[in-house]
């Protein structure tokens, strides 16, 4: 995939300030935005036709970063995380610095650490996670390429992505779970 097509510093630009994106990512396309900035959370929200933050994933780029927004981190996700290679998305009970808007109606978090060579550059540069939610229509099929994205999302966001829209390989949500205070897994999809 060619991602010199997307420059870093200008959809960092678009994203600090308040700008909803649609690209690529480890798995399906997304929308995203600036977690921490209200106006782009609903803008994000009303492209999507409203949703529930069980739809909502906070992304980030490494275990270290993960680590400021979640209170512990049970050794096995932790290893889990280290090793496992599907990209995975954990739902955290105990968050902290300024996340507390993210949690869905049981109190977590779902957050997920890219695996995206880019899209870590790009969080890295933004100093703070991304929020994506898949690229559908609420209580639609996600899209498994950029050709299948509904014309209404595509005209909605502020920046489209040019690379990955010609990858004709089917992409697949990420794995969700969430764990006990033992650490042992709990597989929501």
């Amino acid at each position: 995939m060619l991602r010199e097509q997307d420059d870093l510093e200008t959809v960092g630009q678009l994203l600090t300030t308040g700008k909803v994106i649609l690209c690529p990512t480890d798995t399906i396309w997304n929308l995203c935005c600036n977690a921490f900035n209200e106006h782009a959370v609903n803008k994000l929200i009303q492209i999507k036709g409203g949703l529930e933050h069980k739809q909502l994933s906070l992304l980030v780029h490494s275990v270290e970063q993960l680590k400021r927004y979640i209170v512990s981190i049970h050794p096995r996700i932790e290893t889990l995380l280290a090793f496992y290679e599907r990209p995975l998305t954990v739902l955290y009970d105990n968050t902290k610095n300024n996340i507390a808007h993210l949690r869905n109606k049981n109190g977590q978090v779902a957050i997920r650490i890219t695996q995206d060579p880019y899209l870590k550059d790009l969080i890295e540069q933004l100093g703070k996670p991304i929020l994506a939610t898949g690229a559908h229509i609420n209580k639609s099929k996600y899209p498994p390429t950029f050709e299948d994205i509904n014309h209404d999302i595509r005209d909605a966001a502020d920046y489209v992505f040019w690379s990955g829209r010609f990858v004709k390989d089917r992409q697949i949500p990420s794995l969700l779970i969430s764990y006990n205070e033992d650490g042992e897994l709990i597989f929501l999809r």
